[in-house]
């Protein structure tokens, strides 16, 4: 019988990150600066330090974890609350229980299922309500994370030898840890998903413009190849591309590697002709209109880039099929079509003029 589960001391951190976990050990509070921190002050795909084997992105993350498992509240301890059958979770068992496979799994299957359930949402008349459902689910795989990664236990809690290795901290033999690589997974895993919540949180929908953007055939032809570009982003999981550039350090050159480590038969998508570009999605659209318009660039959800932050100039978002438009105010911009995003673009730099006020009508005769 596997021996039980067992506390270890804190991980090993740089940078003051060692005296903010001690706080939170002793206290239970996390710097209010820190959530923000890890979401968009952080590189993610820094390269990990040598010495723990994570970077400063990782051990925030660890650290925000650890807060969520240290002060979660006991109503909340649950299960996610979605209803039997749903697509977002796999079994029934409350997250504060599973072991690591069962928590890996769940949390994999969210990044799988989540733009679908983003598409969903759009015709769901419960939106805000499985939508919170979501992020609890998130908050509770974030605190289970967040003491499975603080601890040493027996094989039956820690049930996946492929991510763990043996305690050596001067613990009793037969337990085992979770490896870096595991914690790294799991917290870029977690980042990702936060950031999308985070966006949908904060963005405005755009109206409807009415607008024609002028794109030709041959914007059309030349933007093929980035068009294909998007659709190998759009077709690999949730924090893939993040979790890909740490698994293989240094090996990373093109998405192309991600999607067919995911999927060896991936088969490229046919684009929807021109014509039907008014009401298409945006993976057809959005290339040629950055053929229009090149000088705003495009980020990914694993980019380093802050939405909250003023003054960084406006730019794309592509994240889980969505695409958000960020001014420089900032505020983030969205919309199902592209174009009433452009058109919010085309109007602030070059503001349509106002008419002049008609000539005061001619007096009356005498």
């Amino acid at each position: 019988m596997s021996a039980p589960a067992q506390p270890t001391p804190p991980l090993p951190a740089g940078g003051g990150l060692s005296l903010r976990n001690m706080e939170l050990a002793a206290l239970g509070d996390l710097p209010a600066e820190m959530w923000h921190e890890w979401l968009w002050g952080t590189d993610p795909e820094e390269a990990y330090h040598i010495d723990v084997l994570l970077n400063r992105n990782h051990l925030l993350g660890l650290l925000v974890c650890r807060y969520k498992h240290l002060n979660q509240a006991e109503s909340s301890l649950g299960t996610s609350g979605f209803s039997q059958g749903n697509r977002m979770t796999i079994m029934d068992k409350p997250v504060h229980s599973m072991t690591w496979r069962e928590l890996k799994d769940t949390m994999a299957n969210v990044l799988l299922e989540w733009p679908a359930f983003l598409d969903r949402l759009k015709q769901n008349i419960r939106a805000k309500q499985n939508l919170r459902q979501v992020m609890h689910l998130v908050n509770l795989c974030a605190a289970r994370f967040g003491a499975l990664a603080y601890m040493a236990a027996g094989e039956d809690l820690m049930d996946d030898p492929s991510e763990t290795q043996p305690a050596t901290r001067g613990l009793p033999p037969g337990l085992v840890m979770l490896t870096p690589s595991a914690m790294r997974r799991m917290a870029g895993s977690l980042l990702i998903m936060y950031r999308h919540m985070h966006l949908l949180a904060v963005c405005q929908k755009v109206p409807a413009q009415h607008f024609a953007p002028g794109i030709s055939k041959y914007h059309y032809e030349a933007s093929m190849d980035e068009y294909h570009i998007l659709c190998m982003h759009m077709s690999i999981p949730v924090a893939a591309r993040l979790n890909y550039r740490h698994d293989f350090p240094g090996m990373y050159n093109h998405v192309s590697q991600v999607v067919y480590f995911h999927n060896s038969q991936y088969s490229r998508v046919k684009r929807q002709l021109l014509e039907t570009f008014h009401d298409t999605e945006a993976m057809h659209v959005l290339p040629a209109v950055r053929e229009l318009y090149p000088e705003l660039p495009l980020k990914f959800e694993e980019d380093f880039f802050d939405p909250n932050k003023g003054g960084q100039g406006w730019y794309w978002l592509l994240i889980a099929g969505r695409v958000y438009l960020v001014t420089p105010e900032p505020r983030v911009l969205h919309s199902e079509n592209v174009v009433d995003l452009l058109k919010v673009y085309l109007d602030t730099i070059n503001p349509p003029a106002i008419p002049a006020a008609a000539p005061p009508p001619p007096p009356p005769p005498p």
